[in-house]
């Protein structure tokens, strides 16, 4: 079980420091406003200032922070908590290799405001993401 955790770890930070890279060096090229959400069709339909890039960058930070957390707490039976800490380090790297998905698609469309996200293919992969959440 021990080797798991760690290796869980290892992957969800391997997939942060590959977002905080990507959007570092991406980040001189990209417009004063970048796309932060899309229709249907995957174009951009609102923008924000260029600083909101990182976001997703944050987010995983977050959510890592609260893996590290509850598996400490489940771990140590902390009253009201329950589940699975194997569970629990399975889950961060899926959910961080799903932020850096979208972080890639949005620094890509950012880059070039004529590209449209893939909607297929941004789906397939959210939705491999999802069963194997469910998988857990």
């Amino acid at each position: 079980m021990g080797f798991l955790l760690w290796a869980c770890a290892a992957v969800t930070a391997v997939f942060i420091l590959l977002t905080l890279a990507q959007t570092r060096e991406a980040y001189p090229e990209l417009p004063a406003r970048v796309p932060i959400q899309f229709d249907f069709a995957g174009r951009p339909s609102t923008y924000g200032p260029r600083p909101m890039i990182w976001i997703v960058v944050g987010v995983q930070l977050l959510c890592a922070a609260i893996f590290v957390l509850a598996g400490y707490a489940i771990a140590a039976r902390l009253p009201g908590t329950h589940g699975s800490v194997r569970g629990l380090a399975l889950l961060a790297p899926i959910v961080t290799a799903m932020l850096w998905r979208a972080q890639v698609l949005l620094l890509d469309v950012a880059r070039a405001p004529a590209h449209r996200v893939p909607m297929g293919a941004f789906w397939l992969f959210y939705a491999a993401g999802l069963a194997a959440i469910l998988a857990i």
